[in-house]
């Protein structure tokens, strides 16, 4: 919601980054978070910049939520 509410008020547009080591040590907690090896490679993703400004809000929250559960950038 602040994503939006921050891109919407400034008109400032929102890019998406993604980060995905090769080797990575993976904790069994509830998010399954990751950290990367020493040493590893990690590729590193950005999405095109995202125009929040002239759709509605629950819109723009839905299409940063889908972009980013489908890492579609």
């Amino acid at each position: 919601n602040g994503v939006v509410a921050l891109s919407q008020k400034s008109k400032a547009k929102v890019i998406m980054f993604s980060v995905v080591p090769k080797l990575y040590w993976q904790l069994n907690i509830w998010d399954r978070f990751s950290i990367a090896k020493p040493f590893t490679r990690i590729d590193m993703y950005a999405s095109e910049p995202i125009d929040l400004s002239e759709m509605g809000h629950e819109e723009a929250r839905s299409l940063i939520k889908e972009k980013l559960l489908l890492h579609d950038y």
